[in-house]
Parts: C-alpha cells; structure tokens; sequence
C-alpha cells in the first residue's frame, strides 16, 4: 500500500514538472523592400507579463530601423534582424537569450544580444545583481571574469587581440549588470559582445562559470531586496526605506550602476570629478527632500536621476 501510495506521488510529481514548462509559439515580424529588411521572431507564451516585456523589447529594436531613414541614405538597404532561444524552462525559471544585428548605415551591421530570465511561476523579471550577492556577487563575477579572459587572451602577450585594460574596463560590476547572460541550472554563462573586451575582429567572447565556482555568491531568494549597498548595514531611515522596497532597491542599485558607466567611460580626470561631485548633491538633495524616506517622494528622486544620467551618459 505505502508502495503504491508512493509510485502514486511520483506520478503526481512527474506531471507537475512537465506542466511547470511554459508552452512557447513563435511570432514574427518580417518585411523585405529595397530600402528595408526586417526579419525579427521573439515568443509568445501566454503569460501576459512575459510577453509583454519581450513584445515590447521587439518592437523597440525594430523602431531603431525604420524606412524613413532608409530613405535618407538610399545608397543601403537598412536592416535589424532579431531571433530568440529558450535557455531555462522550468519550476523556478524562464529564460530567453535574444541575438541579433541591426545595419543603420556604416561599415557593417552592429550584433546586440539581451537576456530576459523570468521568476516562476508569476514570470516577475529578475537581473544578475538580483541572482548573485548583489554588489558582492558582483565584484566576484568581475574578479571570475577578468581572469578567464585573461587566460584566454593574454597567456601571450605577443599574439593577444586586447588589453588588460581593455578587458577590465568591460568586466566592471556596472558593466556587468548590463550583460547579456544564461542562468542555467549548471552554469552561469556571460556574452561579452562585439567591443566589449576586444576588437570587433575577435567576435563575441563567452565566459563560463559552473554553479559550483559561484556557490557562494548566489542568492537563495531573487526576490529579496538588492540595492547598491549591503542591506544588512543599513544605518539611516533612507536605507531602511530602500531595503524595505524591491523596487526601490533595484531603482537604487540601478542609478549606481549608470553612475559608475559614467564615470569608467570617462578618462578626464575634471570630467570624473565633475560626475562625483553631481553624485554627491543629488545624494544630498534626495536625502533633505525626502527626510521622511517616503517611498514615493524617493521612487522619484531615483527616476529624475536616472533620467538626468541617461541623458549625459
């Protein structure tokens, strides 16, 4: 009896796994003239909070291309191609690695890739910084990726294609949260695309990381808060109010990360300075108009920052 009652559960257990995987249909987008190609496919899941965000990201990269440009430079065809893999697909996550190249113009089409890795089973978003210990993880996702570039491209100096410098430069925690990458049940898998760590020439360059090397530095609930700072330390009302909030935690964490790209994008020291100190008074500003650590008064706070970074990166 237990027997049975135990084949039973199995069962039960078994269908519940394969019903846990989203069902996935392909759309496509796809126009062919002499001034322009659009051949763009993104999935549909039936999960409206999914497929909004990929729809949107979709149409976004083909409002980059239009016709109307394309009639401005008649000499090319303008062009933005788009296609999609599932990576995950299970209990605990959905994921799609979006790959493509658009041509507006230039000496060649310019490739661009982007991650979506969904929560299950409400499909919420979730991020890198957000999957890792956030500004700890990834500094050590930093660390794990310089030296495996470092290997990979310097191990002779003679014959390497970039720099230390150069490798770094695109492996900083900033840079990383802007990555496209696989959160597989193994491995964690990092797209570094065209520029990012080296010449056009040397193409994308991928960096694997198993599970087992990141162990410590992932995140037992994505959900949890994860702002720019240890949330654990939070000293002031700010703080408290910030760690309290999801959203405002990745607001917070968000606005770093576009301040640090600022600043390492940057090789005037004036212009450095200049980004710090703009840092430090909006830092000031938020924290004397929202004393309270209202969360509304700092949601917008965060947003006209990032909207001000965004326009002067």
């Amino acid at each position: 009896m237990i027997k049975t009652i135990l084949v039973l559960l199995g069962v039960v257990l078994l269908a519940f796994a394969a019903d846990a995987k989203v069902a996935v249909t392909d759309k496509a987008a796809t126009h062919k003239s002499k001034l322009l190609e659009v051949d763009v496919h993104y999935p549909v899941t039936g999960r409206p909070a999914i497929d909004k965000l990929l729809a949107d990201y979709a149409r976004d990269r083909m409002a980059e291309v239009t016709a109307a440009d394309a009639a401005s430079d008649p000499g090319h065809t303008y062009s933005v191609h788009l296609a999609y893999r599932v990576t995950r697909n299970d209990d605990k996550f959905f994921a799609v690695f979006f790959t493509g190249d658009e041509y507006t113009g230039g000496a060649h089409p310019n490739p661009f890739e982007e991650s979506f890795v969904f929560l299950m089973p409400d499909g919420a978003r979730v991020f890198l910084p957000e999957l890792v210990d956030g500004a700890r993880g990834m500094s050590s996702l930093s660390n794990l990726a310089i030296a495996d570039l470092t290997k990979r491209f310097l191990a002779k100096p003679d014959d390497a294609m970039t720099t230390a410098d150069w490798i770094k430069t695109g492996t900083t925690p900033a840079q990383l949260a802007q990555t496209a990458f696989e959160w597989n049940p193994n491995a964690l898998v990092l797209h570094f695309g065209a520029y990012a760590v080296a010449p056009y020439a040397a193409g994308r360059q991928d960096v694997r990381l198993p599970m087992s090397a990141i162990a410590g530095i992932t995140r037992p609930d994505p959900r949890a808060s994860a702002a720019s700072f240890d949330c654990a330390k939070a000293a002031s009302a700010i703080e408290k109010a910030v760690c309290a909030d999801a959203a405002l935690a990745r607001l917070d964490r968000r606005v770093a990360e576009a301040y640090a790209r600022k600043r390492e994008s940057d090789f005037n020291p004036k212009a450095r300075l200049a980004a710090l100190e703009e840092q430090r008074a909006w830092l000031k500003a938020r924290n004397q108009s929202c004393a309270t650590a209202d969360a509304v008064c700092l949601s917008k706070s965060y947003q006209r920052r990032m909207t001000a970074l965004q326009a002067n990166p």
